[in-house]
């Protein structure tokens, strides 16, 4: 066999005049796809859609809905999903109760540095004051209101921003400024005295000094809360008598 015995039998020539034939004319050839002649990935059929250098077909991801808890993710091609807020044990999303906690800590409520107000308080016509510590901003604390009652006894605390977090309160007390039968003194604290704001009962440290500045036992202490405010009392006082009280969220 000869090359041009050849070439007809590979059905490249016409059998008769030896020259070219078209690739219509050839008979029993495959069948093959466009990218075979085009070279193309575009014309490549069943590809992946976010293969490389292809046309892909994005996921558009919105927020649906945003709750005090969680928040609501949709999904244009595949499953929405909802984000839980975070707990002690597992990551999750801040809360929103827990943002204001955040915030009354440090940045958007005043800085990380405590704020302080001096406030003085007459009872039985004597002056005494007390000292207010807290994270928050200074005009939070200086629109608190702080109210003695007539006997001397009770220290109030109200009217603090919610934003606001009260750590201390302490009471400088001069002779007389309690009357002479008051075997109790108390402070009535917003709900806002420590981070928890109520969440659980804040640990209270409550200390008393005599007049010389010297701490005295700490016995018969009790805390309790009633609707929105802490009371941290002292019984067993003697009444009249100088003294500095100081109660601590701990």
């Amino acid at each position: 066999m000869n090359i041009a015995q050849f070439k007809r039998w590979l059905g490249i020539y016409g059998s008769g005049s030896g020259g070219p034939v078209s690739w219509s004319g050839i008979s029993g050839k495959p069948s093959f796809s466009a990218v075979a002649f085009s070279g193309d990935y575009n014309d490549l059929a069943n590809r992946p859609p976010s293969s490389p250098g292809g046309t892909s077909t994005p996921t558009n991801l919105a927020v649906a809905a945003r709750g005090a808890t969680t928040l609501d993710v949709t999904s244009d091609t595949g499953t929405d999903a909802t984000l839980p807020a975070a707990t002690a044990a597992l990551a999750g999303l801040m809360s929103a109760a827990d943002k204001t906690k955040l915030d009354g800590l440090s940045g958007a409520a005043g800085g990380g540095a405590p704020v302080y107000r001096k406030a003085n308080v007459v009872a039985n016509g004597v002056t005494g004051f007390i000292v207010l510590t807290g994270f928050g901003t200074q005009a939070q604390l200086d629109a608190a209101t702080v109210t003695p009652s007539a006997d001397g006894a009770t220290i109030t605390v109200a009217a603090l921003a919610a934003g606001f977090v009260l750590v201390s309160v302490s009471a400088h007390l001069p002779d007389g400024f309690t009357s002479a039968s008051t075997s109790a003194f108390s402070f009535v604290l917003p709900a806002n005295f420590g981070v928890n704001a109520l969440d659980s009962l804040p640990i209270v440290d409550l200390v008393r000094f005599n007049a010389a500045g010297m701490r005295q036992a700490q016995t018969n202490i009790g805390v309790s809360v009633t609707g929105t405010a802490v009371t941290v009392t002292q019984t067993g006082l003697t009444g009249g008598v100088a003294a500095r009280f100081k109660a601590t969220a701990l």
